[in-house]
Protein backbone atom coordinates (compact mmCIF):
# COMPACT_ATOMS: atom_id res chain seq x y z
CA UNK A 1 0.00 0.00 0.00
CA UNK A 2 1.12 3.32 -1.27
CA UNK A 3 1.59 6.42 1.66
CA UNK A 4 -1.29 8.04 2.59
CA UNK A 5 -0.85 11.96 2.03
CA UNK A 6 -3.65 14.23 3.69
CA UNK A 7 -3.40 18.09 3.79
CA UNK A 8 -5.18 20.99 3.05
CA UNK A 9 -3.73 23.03 -0.05
CA UNK A 10 -1.65 25.71 1.83
CA UNK A 11 0.90 26.60 -0.85
CA UNK A 12 1.21 28.52 -4.07
CA UNK A 13 4.15 26.24 -5.35
CA UNK A 14 3.97 23.62 -7.86
CA UNK A 15 0.84 23.50 -10.35
CA UNK A 16 -1.75 24.08 -7.62
CA UNK A 17 -2.34 27.41 -8.12
CA UNK A 18 -5.59 27.38 -9.10
CA UNK A 19 -6.76 25.05 -6.18
CA UNK A 20 -5.02 27.65 -4.06
CA UNK A 21 -6.79 30.63 -5.51
CA UNK A 22 -10.07 28.33 -4.78
CA UNK A 23 -9.30 27.63 -1.61
CA UNK A 24 -8.50 30.99 -0.67
CA UNK A 25 -11.80 32.20 -1.87
CA UNK A 26 -13.55 29.47 0.40
CA UNK A 27 -11.65 30.47 3.51
CA UNK A 28 -12.44 34.44 2.50
CA UNK A 29 -16.34 33.51 2.30
CA UNK A 30 -16.75 31.08 5.07
CA UNK A 31 -13.89 31.35 7.17
CA UNK A 32 -11.04 29.57 8.36
CA UNK A 33 -13.39 26.05 9.15
CA UNK A 34 -14.22 26.18 5.05
CA UNK A 35 -11.57 24.95 2.34
CA UNK A 36 -10.27 22.16 -0.20
CA UNK A 37 -8.59 19.21 1.38
CA UNK A 38 -6.97 16.45 -0.80
CA UNK A 39 -6.22 13.05 0.26
CA UNK A 40 -4.08 11.10 -2.37
CA UNK A 41 -2.77 7.73 -2.57
CA UNK A 42 0.09 7.00 -4.64
CA UNK A 43 -1.06 4.47 -7.50
CA UNK A 44 -4.62 4.17 -6.13
CA UNK A 45 -5.92 7.62 -7.34
CA UNK A 46 -6.95 11.49 -5.60
CA UNK A 47 -10.07 12.59 -3.49
CA UNK A 48 -10.79 16.70 -3.35
CA UNK A 49 -13.92 17.96 -1.57
CA UNK A 50 -14.37 20.95 -0.20
CA UNK A 51 -15.80 22.12 3.48
CA UNK A 52 -18.11 24.87 3.97
CA UNK A 53 -20.30 25.72 7.18
CA UNK A 54 -23.65 24.96 6.86
CA UNK A 55 -25.68 28.43 7.49
CA UNK A 56 -28.99 27.42 6.83
CA UNK A 57 -31.67 26.85 9.82
CA UNK A 58 -33.55 23.26 10.19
Amino acid sequence: MGELQHSRIQSREGTGLALYNVNQRLIHHFGEGAGLHIESELEKGTCIWFKVPNTQSL
